[in-house]
């Protein structure tokens, strides 16, 4: 996702805790490009000024989160008024192997409990979605998406047209 973006001339910083995922990510660079900075960093502690960045996309990264929670609320801080936060991952599910061979922490995540995160962290949760898997697809697991967006520009947009 992020180098699509940066093929449409979004400015992107890719941040992961893995060196191994940062290794795949450069060989995909050097293989396919663009070329956009790629931070050896703890999601939940991102070396960025708050209110820099217009949209926050994890995809399929919640369930190795060792804090979600805190998570949610450092990808809140970065964000800009009326930035946006996009979660994509597993809906609920019972395979365990993905603990092993993955490092998943969490199998999947209830709409409700992601939208209290969302909540406690100041965002507008704005759509959830759940993918199911393709018919027929045994082993497969449901993905979900939720969208929020900070609302402070809402707000502020809605304060001066009362004023007006």
């Amino acid at each position: 996702f992020s180098a699509w973006m940066a093929r449409r001339g979004a400015r992107v910083v890719a941040v992961d805790l893995s060196d191994e995922q940062l290794a795949t990510a450069r060989r995909c660079q050097a293989a396919y490009g663009p070329v956009f900075p790629l931070l050896l960093a703890d999601a939940a502690q991102v070396p960025l000024p708050a209110g820099c960045i217009d949209l926050v996309v994890s995809e399929h990264g919640a369930a190795a989160w060792c804090d979600p929670e805190q998570w949610v609320a450092e990808a809140a801080r970065v964000l800009r008024p009326s930035g946006r936060l996009l979660v994509v991952d597993f809906a609920p599910h019972d395979l365990e192997f993905l603990r092993d061979e993955h490092a998943h922490r969490r199998l999947g995540f209830a709409p409700d409990v992601v939208n209290q995160w969302l909540a406690a962290s100041g965002l507008e949760p704005v759509l959830f979605q759940s993918l199911p898997p393709e018919p027929g697809s045994d082993g497969k697991i449901a993905v979900s998406l939720w969208l929020a967006r900070d609302s402070r520009a809402l707000i502020a947009a809605k304060s001066t047209r009362e004023v007006a």
